[in-house]
């Protein structure tokens, strides 16, 4: 009888279907978006590619000079560092400055004993004179690749290859500082720059709060980025846009509710006579109800199972956006979790309204 019912009243069944497919869609990818990228900034910024803390100096290429008494130095684990010179000159590709908030021209001898820095796209071992290598923070945005030249804009412009392309979890995303690397000859043309400095430090005992107050007496400029910030870096975007999205659906649904409560009642309202000759024949209330709300229950429930995994496709492309610089990113079994979740949720509150 449902089935007839639907068939007299589609277009309500139609629109009603999209209207919860959307809904429970946007809740679930705001749900999957926060909980996934949770999972993955824990779970990919981790000790084995991840110093307790990235620190960059201005002022002093020694990490000594930081500490006010020896005493510190025996919360540190291991450091490692690549040094040179600030940069405070425009930095040109294609005649448009690229300049990050600070920049520095480092020497990329000893690279793969700093540990946390991975050539991407490359196949030098160290940059030659006149050539350099950025972080992908740099070329994917301003659209850089193997063989563009830059051009640091000095009294005399040193212009430099790009023959490589790096990631490090220091960036994971486009923010602060993004070294250049070089050859050590190059750094001659930055002699009238301030040394600075890129350490990878680990200490004992880590935690975010100990990794900060290390270097709060310094008295050279130093910026800290701790394994937390990283995460939290990957994180507040996902946060700020999940919470968005999640309260927006989640009012939508509430309103989506209330219409379809009204469209359910409107209709038995309309076939007043109808349900009277349903109750002659013997049906009671509840069941002439449900030759009305069972079908749009259905309809809902199967728009609700296809909107919220639908979603996943989504989420799978945000979250690959939002962790471009660090590594692929893929779904885990706490996406299918919350999926499964939310599909059950939304079902009962439609079941609750009907």
């Amino acid at each position: 009888m449902w089935f007839i019912k639907l068939k007299h009243k589609k277009m309500q069944a139609f629109l009603t279907g999209v209207m919860l497919f959307s809904v429970a869609g946007m809740l679930n990818m705001s749900l999957c978006l926060v909980g996934e990228l949770t999972s993955f900034a824990v779970q990919t910024i981790n000790e084995q590619n991840c110093p307790s803390g990235y620190i960059f100096t201005i002022g002093t290429k020694d990490f000594q000079d930081h500490f006010p008494d020896d005493s510190y130095l025996s919360s540190i684990e291991t450091m490692s560092a690549l040094s040179g010179k600030a940069t405070t000159v425009p930095i040109l590709y294609n005649d448009k400055d690229i300049v990050q908030m600070h920049d520095m021209m480092l020497a990329a001898t000893n690279w793969r004993d700093f540990g946390y820095i991975e050539l991407k796209m490359g196949t030098v071992e160290t940059p030659n004179e006149g050539e350099v290598w950025l972080s992908e923070v740099l070329t994917r945005p301003n659209g850089i690749e193997l063989g563009d030249k830059i051009i640091i804009k000095y009294g005399e412009p040193l212009e430099l290859s790009v023959s490589g392309i790096y990631r490090s979890t220091c960036f994971p995303k486009g923010i602060g500082y993004c070294p250049m690397l070089v050859n050590p000859a190059d750094l001659t043309h930055a002699q009238h720059e301030a040394d600075a400095a890129f350490f990878a430090v680990n200490i004992k005992e880590y935690s975010d709060y100990r990794m900060r107050e290390l270097f709060e007496d310094s008295s050279y400029s130093v910026d800290t980025r701790t394994r937390d910030d990283v995460r939290r870096t990957m994180m507040e975007y996902s946060g700020s846009l999940g919470a968005t999205v999640a309260i927006a659906s989640l009012i939508v649904i509430i309103i989506a509710m209330v219409i379809l409560r009204y469209v359910v009642r409107n209709n038995l309202m309309k076939e007043f006579h109808t349900i009277g000759v349903y109750k002659s024949l013997g049906y009671s209330t509840k069941e002439v109800s449900r030759f009305y709300s069972v079908g749009y229950m259905i309809v809902g429930a199967v728009s609700v199972i296809i909107g919220v995994f639908c979603s996943l496709g989504l989420v799978l492309v945000i979250g690959d956006m939002l962790t471009e610089y660090v590594q692929p990113f893929k779904l885990t079994n706490t996406a299918l979790i919350i999926s499964f979740i939310t599909s059950f949720a939304v079902m009962v509150l439609l079941y609750v309204n009907l």
